[in-house]
């Protein structure tokens, strides 16, 4: 018997042992963190973003822009038409329902002064309880119905605001399009960041950032991203090969220059990416990961042939929180 349960002792402690080589080998899963926000903004494509616009600027030929305005124009009139459709419909409904309420309410009245004549005293209590409850219930229902259609309407009349708000420029993206540039780009990101995640062997990405960012401070010295064209960040100096090469100082300040553009774009990252925050609503992460925030950026940067000097630019900045 004792040496059964020696040997019973001696697997349970093997076991355990085995399990805990196991545990020991299997490394915890790996998180990796980027700042979405801080990609996002600094993307070499948010060159063409104007922040007062709201928009990307860019240029349309004249007689491709004529004949998107007209196409534009007349699917906008059927898309309106069609929402004035609907709401004539549904005014027609709510008028119907409401009739039809009243009808029932009228009803309903005429049955309970009948039945009130033929009911004693305490009966006539009761009855007139019941039937107070009973209305009231009706027309907590029937306010709903008719707050349902009032919905419907309230939507498609917003629906026909931003129809007669989709303004086709020959300088700007229309909403609609600026939408679509922007969910490029943060696929863009996502894209570079599970590149580099791999590459780690990583497979969890999130966003350390989170909605954090819109609580940002402005700049101090009150100079706006509006106020400034992040193009000019990556716009080359236009230096001589004699002054970039003997000229330390020009080539120093034409870079220190353009860092603090990208200074002043990166701290207004708040205000820029404002109208997207739903597009950019991700899962933050509160503490721990591996930040490859500037391995995707340069791996984007990469991608668009940005030069060095904009390299050290954007990572300085990033690296330093827009100081």
């Amino acid at each position: 018997m004792k040496k059964t349960q020696t040997i019973f002792a001696v697997i349970a402690v093997l076991t355990v042992a085995v399990c805990c080589i196991a545990d020991a080998r299997t490394p915890s899963p790996q998180i990796a963190t980027v700042d979405l926000a801080s990609l996002m903004v600094m993307h070499p494509a948010m060159a063409s973003y104007d922040p007062n616009m709201q928009a990307f600027k860019v240029t349309r030929p004249r007689q491709q822009f004529i004949q998107d305005k007209a196409r534009m124009a007349a699917e906008k009139s059927r898309r309106i038409d069609e929402y004035r459709a609907r709401i004539k419909a549904l005014e027609s409904q709510m008028s119907a329902e409401r009739q039809r309420q009243i009808r029932e309410e009228a009803q309903q009245k005429i049955e309970f002064d009948k039945a009130m004549v033929s009911l004693a005293t305490e009966a006539v209590r009761l009855h007139r309880e019941v039937y107070r409850n009973k209305e009231a219930e009706n027309r907590q229902k029937n306010t709903a119905r008719i707050r349902s259609f009032k919905l419907q309407i309230d939507q498609l009349n917003r629906q026909i605001e931003n129809e007669n708000a989709e303004m086709i420029s020959d300088r700007f993206t229309t909403p609609a399009e600026t939408r679509q540039r922007i969910a490029q780009i943060l696929s863009e990101i996502r894209q570079y960041a599970q590149v580099v995640a791999a590459g780690k062997n990583i497979t969890i990405v999130l966003d350390s950032a989170g909605a954090s960012f819109q609580q940002l401070p402005g700049n101090a010295d009150g100079v706006s991203a509006g106020d400034i064209d992040y193009s000019e960040v990556f716009a080359k100096p236009m230096l001589s090969p004699i002054t970039l090469s003997s000229d330390e100082a020009s080539v120093q300040g034409y870079y220190n220059l353009r860092r603090d553009k990208a200074i002043v774009w990166y701290n207004q990252r708040a205000m820029i990416l404002a109208p997207y925050r739903n597009e950019l609503a991700n899962t933050a992460v509160l503490v721990g990961g591996v930040d490859i925030t500037l391995e995707v950026l340069n791996a984007i940067l990469k991608n668009y042939r940005v030069e060095q000097a904009v390299y050290s630019i954007l990572n300085s900045v990033i690296q330093s929180g827009g100081r």
